[in-house]
């Protein structure tokens, strides 16, 4: 009887712990859930019936994959008419591997090749780039620019970073290639300006994170330094550009320099620096600015606290997405214990009419949205991204901004993109090659897919 006065009593001293544990603890009097602000959108119309006419005459067929093998890819894109989806491979690297980890060794050295492929099609090769994979720019009359560095032009015996990048021109089938331009360290192409007769390139600047947005005419190959940027994020059809910049602050007066000068390697060899400063990089917050090249003139069109990109313009306005941070709530536990409180991150869509006129959406807290192209017409086409599944919207004209369903994908599926019409989808298909739990394309094996959005009679 004595030990089950125990029980009874050590049961009795449980339950209010327990019951501590279960409950949800209500707000307090100054921790009221904060409330969203109306949204400051330009006026829409209360409906949108162009966009439920074409989704209802939709006319889905079965996905088609292409006829390339299953094999890790990178730097994937969808060229502007949505027939070819340009690709690099590795061929020095090793095939994926089923194991923890890969045996010990040196490392190779990268021989990236540009490919292309169609739906049903098998792949085509297009152009030996070396050491480098940087997404091929699109140029009028099918042709292609892409960054390649092949020859070892310093002469010590190996292709790497210290040899020079060429900037080449070719058809989009990899025919007639020829050297446009020698890129200068630090350069980067971003994107072709006035109809394919210019590159624009991102420039390292010694004096500012930014560096400079710098214009490349294919004909003369004299640069002209533009704004500062370190992105272009689109470039519209009155020939403005919208640029990106990091929010930071100037350098410190006892080190007049780019405070991330380090990450392009020592420029001094005597100066010592116990704490490196931080590095740029996308996760920091940045600026869209539009800049009319045609008076310098220039104008902040969209300055989130959170990190966000833009890279879809329809009918007047930019659509992108942005992070956002949610608290899941906090429980009452036991006062030794304190308090406990979950936060997840996501992607809202954002719409940007003006610099005054902006929102964010997540119709569903947990998922991602991510903008992918704008249908004319009908409205502007995005991914959501939950747990389980992948499903392709359409968001209309009107007021509301209703999403509307049109198909659904698997949740093993990456990198989408659309074509300039956005009525061709592509995406990659990914199985966990080497079983760490993780879907890289750029690791894992996978396999591309088209989709064609086509409206019937």
């Amino acid at each position: 009887m004595t030990a089950r006065k125990w029980l009874l009593a050590a049961a009795f001293m449980l339950c209010p712990v327990a019951l501590a544990l279960a409950q949800e603890e209500p707000p307090g009097p100054d921790e009221k859930p904060p409330e969203k602000k109306a949204g400051s959108l330009r006026l829409r119309p209360d409906d949108d019936p162009a966009a439920a006419q074409f989704i209802a005459r939709l006319s889905l067929g079965r996905p088609q994959m292409s006829g390339v093998a299953a094999q890790p890819l990178l730097r994937h894109t969808l060229s502007p008419d949505g027939k070819y989806v340009y690709y690099f491979r590795d061929l020095n690297a090793p095939a994926p591997r089923r194991e923890a980890a890969p045996p010990a060794g040196p490392a190779h050295t990268a021989r990236y090749v540009l490919f292309r492929a169609a739906a049903g099609g098998s792949e085509e090769k297009i152009i030996e780039t070396g050491i480098d994979a940087i997404a091929p720019l699109f140029l009028p009359q099918e042709r292609i620019a892409v960054v390649a560095r092949t020859l070892d032009l310093n002469g010590d015996g190996a292709i790497d970073t210290n040899d020079e990048r060429s900037l080449i021109v070719c058809g989009a089938d990899g025919a007639l290639a020829r050297e446009a331009a020698t890129l200068r360290p630090g350069e980067s192409p971003l994107a072709a300006w006035r109809e394919g007769k210019e590159i624009l390139l991102a420039d390292y600047s010694r004096d500012d994170i930014n560096g400079w947005i710098v214009t490349l005419p294919l004909a003369r190959g004299q640069r002209t330094p533009l704004t500062r940027g370190f992105n272009v994020s689109m470039v519209l059809e009155d020939g403005r550009l919208l640029v990106e910049r990091f929010v930071a602050p100037p350098p410190p007066p006892e080190q007049p320099v780019n405070p991330w000068a380090w990450r392009m390697g020592e420029e001094e060899e005597d100066v010592q620096e116990a704490d490196p400063p931080p590095v740029a990089s996308l996760l920091d917050r940045t600026v869209h600015v539009l800049f009319n090249p045609v008076d310098g003139s220039e104008s902040v069109l969209y300055n989130p606290a959170q990190r966000s990109r833009l890279n879809v313009w329809g009918e007047g306005s930019f659509f992108g997405y942005q992070q956002t941070t949610r608290n899941l709530g906090s429980q009452r536990f036991p006062a030794m214990m304190g308090r406990f409180s979950r936060s997840v991150e996501s992607f809202e869509y954002v719409v940007v009419d003006s610099a005054t006129q902006y929102d964010t959406r997540a119709p569903r807290a947990n998922n991602n949205y991510f903008p992918l192209g704008w249908i004319n017409g009908a409205g502007l086409l995005l991914i959501e991204v939950s747990n389980l599944k992948t499903r392709l919207l359409l968001m209309d004209r009107s007021s509301n901004l209703n999403l509307l369903p049109i198909t659904e994908l698997g949740f093993d599926t990456h990198g989408y993109c659309a074509s300039q019409d956005g009525k061709t989808v592509a995406w990659l298909s990914v199985e966990d090659t080497n079983e760490d739990g993780y879907l890289e394309p750029w690791r894992d094996n996978c396999r591309i897919w088209f989709l064609q959005l086509t409206a019937g009679q």
